[in-house]
């Protein structure tokens, strides 16, 4: 008997005790192919880790199959098939994870952006109409008619019995005080 057709039924007693359960069958295969699987594996991820991960996933398939698995052709080159086949469905995963990472991470600088530009204006307001609250309560009157609830000069002389010009008049020093105030205050800090 020839070296190759011993080594083929060296290989078919393996694959049938790994079939029948045979645990001695398992770990001699195990030995055997481990290292080179997780050589090529790693190879092909580009990390030695994740390359023995994927090995040892492939390795313990066969016997989580038990009877249900059948190789068809050697043994060597259906293991190594397998490592690969898996390692390109991990490098698929990894990708797409990084991909939607990535899209997650822009989405949430986006978001802490906005939120930093919320805090800000809301800062910002809020430092506004606590300098507005300062205010002389005619100035404040007319300033709260005017910005809050956007009525017009000529509708703020109306309803505070006053005339237009007193209207500008007042809009213009509580602009010039709250401005003063908030350059103060920003320029403290």
């Amino acid at each position: 008997m020839n070296n190759n057709h011993l080594h083929k039924d060296l290989e078919k007693n393996l694959i049938e005790g790994i079939r029948s359960g045979d645990e001695q069958a398992f770990e001699k295969v195990f030995l055997k192919y481990y290292a080179m699987l997780s050589s090529v594996a790693a190879d092909y991820v580009g990390s030695y880790d994740m390359g023995k991960e994927i090995a040892h996933e492939v390795l313990i398939s066969l016997w989580e199959r038990g009877a249900d698995w059948n190789p068809v052709g050697p043994l060597k080159p259906y293991l190594y098939q397998a490592v690969i086949k898996m390692s390109m469905t991990v490098m698929k995963k990894d990708r797409r994870r990084r991909n939607m990472m990535e899209r997650y991470s822009v989405m949430l600088d986006e978001t802490e952006n906005n939120l930093d530009r919320q805090i800000d204006e809301n800062e910002l307001k809020n430092n506004i109409w606590s300098v507005v609250r300062k205010l002389p309560q005619k100035r404040y009157m007319v300033f709260l008619l005017h910005k809050r609830y956007e009525l017009s000069y000529k509708e703020i002389a109306q309803v505070m019995n006053i005339s237009i010009k007193t209207v500008e008049n007042q809009m213009g020093s509580a602009l010039k005080y709250i401005r003063k105030e908030l350059s103060r205050n920003y320029l403290e800090e």
